[in-house]
């Protein structure tokens, strides 16, 4: 696998977790709160999304089993979660808080349970040229 392939699969969760680790160094966005604990979906949705494209990473660019790619991608996934937390508490305008945690944990935990089903069913491949995908003839 050429470094091109290997960047298009790890780029993106890895631009995700840029994203939010740049976020939680600024003030809190108004975000409309649409119900109480709103935010904890938001959170459930972004780190399910990180590990899933982890996941997608670990399956198609290091060719690991479902197993080993869904416990790498949560554990990465949890650790990054337990990581944001401790450095949003440093700084000023955020705090800290263990549900925002949990929050991540069920993202990631989703993601690394259901992530062959959920890449499967939405035809997720790994971009053209990785493991074995030709490409197009012109």
């Amino acid at each position: 696998m050429t470094g091109r392939q290997r960047l298009s699969l790890w780029g993106p969760p890895s631009l995700l977790i840029a994203l939010q680790t740049f976020l939680s160094s600024r003030p809190p966005a108004l975000l409309p709160h649409l119900f109480p604990h709103s935010d904890k979906v938001v959170h459930v949705g972004y780190f399910f999304l990180i590990a899933l494209l982890a996941y997608r990473a670990g399956r198609h660019a290091e060719g690991w089993t479902r197993g080993r790619a869904g416990l790498v991608a949560l554990l990465a996934t949890a650790g990054f979660g337990l990581a944001d937390e401790f450095h949003q508490s440093f700084t000023p305008s955020r705090e800290a808080d263990v549900w925002d945690l949990v929050a991540d944990l069920t993202g990631a935990a989703c993601a690394a349970v259901f992530g062959e089903r959920i890449l499967g069913f939405l035809r997720f491949s790994p971009p053209v040229g990785v493991r074995g995908i030709e490409k197009p003839r012109t």
